[in-house]
């Protein structure tokens, strides 16, 4: 394993996931890291992050199904 692979395991292992709401500062933040990513020529082409997110019945639809299943598992109730 190289150098970068390792890194990046030790990121992807240290990082904790959690649903959050998403906000205008979210949506602000980022495209300010997109910007970024773009500017130091990291991605190939500018992203505008609005265009990547769910509307919001939809983003709903998977938010509601997400925190049943994680509760259904915290009670027992889900079966692998």
């Amino acid at each position: 394993m190289n150098e970068c692979e390792s890194f990046v395991e030790k990121v992807v292992r240290r990082s904790r996931y959690r649903l959050r709401r998403i906000t205008l500062a979210t949506i602000a933040q980022q495209q300010s890291v997109a910007n970024f990513y773009f500017e130091q020529k990291v991605i190939p082409r500018k992203i505008d992050i609005r265009q990547a997110i769910l509307p919001t019945l939809q983003y709903q639809a998977i938010t509601l199904r997400i925190l049943s299943n994680a509760k259904q598992v915290e009670t027992g109730l889900f079966s692998y």
